[in-house]
């Protein structure tokens, strides 16, 4: 047994049909430049946010973030499992798309995850790779006092959470519903001994994208830099559960209002870095330089720093050489211990087109 798909009522709707338009409109509009530059600002951000679920500078999330430097050396493997995973999801949406598959999460999709995200074990907490727990859990002294379902409980639920996520758009779930209820599942069920937030999030990620006419780039950002909500509001929702397993005491509506809340605020930040984007595409600064280069000096305007390889992996291996040595000709990048650095000159511009 599991808790019951929460629904929208007629404002949510109206602000997840209004953001969905608005984040439509992003992607149909400016220069394929511009829009690739957003998309490495918010790929990056992405990726960071599942990964570790860190605020910034909540609960204002700064326009264009600096790279989050301070987790580089813990995490970097774990960043390099989130991407690991967003390859895999990008793939399956554009098989279920092109009909190759029946269903959008797969049987083995919730474990898939898994493997692939605790692969690195940065934490070092051995969590056993893509299997379900073996163990019981509780969580009495934890920020959510609740009791997930005994371990021999796990793999009968986790089938039936697949199966009703899979059955969500035939019984007529928006997919912000069905996303937001798959997360809330995830956390309380509990079925692996770590990384269950970040299957959560990416199970979110998969089944909120397929519902939408672009990529989900906003809302683990803004889950990241409002994370005491997102940490409290689960909380909420999990203390119905508290010294058993009571799925019909849950209420998942409070996460499906969070949930919301945030896409809204992540489109209408996207938006806000959208007209940043094409501004600095068009700087007059930039205006000689080809449209590698000039992607390759706004990512370093963006990034504040950027390694050889990073950048490589970016604009090209076989351009990279190139353009570093462009850019450095005009006085736009400069080399730092911590690698490519914009000059003065290309940090203001990161400045203007912000205020």
């Amino acid at each position: 047994m599991l808790p019951e798909v929460a629904s929208l009522d007629d404002e949510q709707l109206d602000r997840v049909e209004e953001a969905a338009g608005a984040l439509r409109a992003i992607e149909s509009s400016g220069s394929d430049g511009a829009r690739r530059l957003l998309r490495h600002l918010a790929r990056r951000q992405l990726i960071e946010s599942i990964a570790t679920l860190e605020p910034l500078d909540a609960p204002n999330t700064p326009l264009l973030p600096a790279r989050r430097r301070f987790l580089a050396d813990q995490y970097r493997e774990r960043r390099q499992t989130v991407e690991a995973v967003l390859r895999h999801l990008d793939a399956r949406l554009v098989m279920v798309g092109a009909g190759h598959l029946d269903d959008l999460v797969g049987s083995d999709t919730p474990t898939v995850f898994h493997a692939m995200l605790e692969s690195a074990d940065a934490a070092a907490v051995h969590s056993n790779a893509g299997l379900i727990r073996m163990t019981e859990v509780s969580f009495a002294d934890a920020i959510a006092t609740f009791t997930p379902p005994q371990a021999e409980m796990c793999p009968s639920l986790l089938a039936e959470v697949v199966a009703r996520a899979n059955a969500g758009p035939r019984r007529g779930d928006h997919p912000i519903e069905l996303a937001s209820w798959l997360v809330v599942c995830m956390i309380l069920v509990h079925p692996f001994v770590d990384g269950n937030g970040r299957v959560a999030r990416c199970l979110f990620q998969l089944v909120h994208s397929a519902g939408l006419p672009t990529f989900d780039w906003v809302s683990m950002e803004q889950w990241a830099a409002d994370r005491s909500s997102y940490i409290a509001v689960l909380a909420g929702v999990a203390s119905a559960s508290a010294g058993g397993w009571y799925p019909d005491r849950i209420d998942v509506a409070p996460f499906l209002d969070f949930a919301v809340a945030r896409f809204a605020a992540g489109v209408d930040l996207h938006q806000r870095r959208t007209e940043w984007c094409d501004r600095a595409w068009d700087a007059p600064m930039l205006g000689a330089l080809g449209e590698l280069e000039r992607f390759a000096a706004l990512i370093v305007a963006v990034d504040r720093s950027v390694s050889r390889a990073e950048l490589a992996t970016s604009i090209g291996h076989e351009y990279t050489s190139e353009v570093i040595s462009t850019l450095s000709h005009r006085g736009l990048v400069s080399w730092s211990a911590r690698g490519l650095q914009p000059t003065d000159a290309l940090a203001e511009l990161r400045g203007r087109p912000a205020s």
